[in-house]
């Protein structure tokens, strides 16, 4: 919408009082979203995925209008890989924490 990035929306309510396990990988082509191990949202993009001009990487929500609304909640564990996760690597990850 307007800048550099790209983004991958969830159409999951993960704000259901529930712990979910979301997860992004870039193959080099597609930015993929998975939510509970379950691939969610595919979406081409070109490198470089993380700006280093911004030195951000986001969790919120956009609407459209009010764009941009922080994440409101807990997160238990943030990782990130140079290498991106295999599709059934993230489900194995996603089921240690029950929740595929």
């Amino acid at each position: 919408r307007g800048g550099p990035w790209k983004e991958a929306e969830s159409t999951t309510n993960v704000m259901d009082g529930q712990w979910h396990y979301v997860a992004c990988a870039f193959d080099g082509s597609t930015l993929l979203l998975y939510v509970d191990g379950t691939l969610e949202k595919s979406v081409a993009s070109a490198p470089p995925v993380f700006q280093t001009a911004y030195g951000t990487l986001g969790c919120g929500t956009a609407d459209g209008s009010t764009y941009y609304a922080h994440f409101n909640g807990e997160m238990a564990s943030v990782r990130l890989s140079e290498t991106a996760q295999s599709a059934s690597e993230i489900a194995a990850q996603a089921s240690q924490f029950g929740l595929r």
